[in-house]
């Protein structure tokens, strides 16, 4: 009963903190009892501390560290391949590469195979490293492997390119990922446990044609690599917040309606975050008000219209606001603010907050061009007792 209790808690629709505390406390109840985790169990903490981390932020890798060496040490269950892929990730996501390198080197040693989840976050390692080669040998290397190609694999290759400032390679898969919108199984279910059954059904395929090696071009030919929303979100984020190119935003919206992608609540964002940062009042601007209330109205439509992963949340408010104080004035900020209000479902802690977030713009109190935070955090000389090859580098 506690194991079914620990996967409803430990697999949830929204990786949310309420969720992360409601598993890490049913998880100390657990310990407190004497009771021993599985696997899964030590996998969904790895999974919640993984969501959390942000770009260049080390706090949440050492909680994923600590958990590790937690599981292993304490616990003596030996971390598989779905520990190592969550702990590479984490460690890529968050630009610890030394400790990405370190933990690569200990599941090699290890002996442990790699499988669809490790080459999609090799090509994601190599993109965000800024190194458009190795996203193409990490790329053939999947496909040497025998692994299904989707359109999860190619969003991976496209978010690489563009990382590396490689816009033309970038513009070629996208390319090709349109001449299969025809094909295959038709776009990805949204529900959440749908998807994480195309993936084991894919690869499932993947272990089948290795043996059957003729089943191979009619297994990929349907599986889905036609443009996804996911796509949509990488694309709009690289020239919309990056570049600032209006122009090729609008064709991207465009194939979004052509190829009847449903529109998602981050690109939403994208684009307010776009007009926050690029926006103007002069005339003949890109980014201007006209354009952004445009947008402003499409979402209010698409909010009423009951649309499945378009909901108002704490950070599309601001960045609305941002947008409308660049483009705008103090008015057009409050007619927004009482328009996502009357649509928002927020509790009162995130209400008041948004009220103060609220004064600041119109008093012109908003910093939002804080410098960065200076690159550093946990490297993995820190972690050396966690490895038992004694891997650090």
């Amino acid at each position: 009963m506690r194991h079914r209790l620990l996967r409803t808690f430990g697999t949830p629709e929204r990786y949310d903190s309420p969720a992360m505390l409601r598993y890490y406390s049913l998880v100390e109840d657990v310990k407190a009892c004497g009771l021993a985790l599985t696997h899964y169990e030590w996998n969904y903490s790895m999974a919640f501390a993984k969501r959390f981390i942000r770009d260049r932020d080390d706090s949440w890798i050492s909680v994923a560290l600590k958990i590790w060496r937690e599981m292993e040490h304490e616990s003596h269950i030996k971390a598989n391949e779905v520990t190592f892929n969550m702990l590479f990730d984490a460690a890529t996501k968050c630009g610890n590469f030394t400790l990405a390198k370190g933990i690569y080197s200990e599941m090699t040693a290890r002996g442990i195979k790699f499988n669809r989840y490790h080459h999609v976050s090799l090509i994601h390692y190599f993109g965000l490293r800024q190194d458009g080669d190795g996203v193409r040998a990490a790329y053939k290397d999947m496909v040497l492997a025998g692994e299904m190609i989707d359109d999860v694999v190619l969003n991976c290759v496209i978010a690489g390119f563009l990382n590396a400032g490689e816009e033309v390679a970038a513009d070629y898969v996208y390319a090709r990922m349109k001449k299969c919108s025809d094909g295959g199984l038709g776009p990805p279910p949204a529900d959440y446990r749908a998807r994480r059954v195309i993936t084991r059904v894919l690869m499932m395929w993947a272990k089948l044609a290795r043996r059957h090696p003729r089943l191979r071009s009619k297994m990929q030919a349907n599986t889905n690599m036609a443009p996804d929303t996911r796509t949509y979100r990488i694309l709009v984020q690289h020239y919309a917040v990056c570049v600032g190119d209006m122009s090729r935003v609008a064709a991207y919206l465009d194939d979004m309606r052509w190829f009847q992608v449903p529109m998602d609540g981050r690109i939403f964002v994208t684009l307010f975050e776009a007009f926050s940062r690029h926006g103007g009042t002069y005339s003949g601007a890109d980014f201007s008000k006209k354009r952004l209330q445009s947008i402003f109205t499409a979402l209010l439509n698409t909010l009423d219209a009951n649309v499945q992963g378009v909901y108002v949340d704490t950070w599309m408010v601001m960045w609305a606001l941002r947008a409308f104080m660049r483009c705008g004035d103090q008015r057009d900020v409050l007619g927004a603010y009482a328009q996502l209000k009357e649509r928002w479902t927020l509790n009162k802690t995130k209400v008041l907050h948004l009220e103060q977030f609220m004064r600041r713009v119109v008093e012109h109190r908003d910093y939002v061009g804080q410098l960065d935070r200076l690159k550093g955090g946990a490297s993995i000389s820190q972690w050396t007792g966690v490895f038992p090859h004694g891997q650090d580098s």
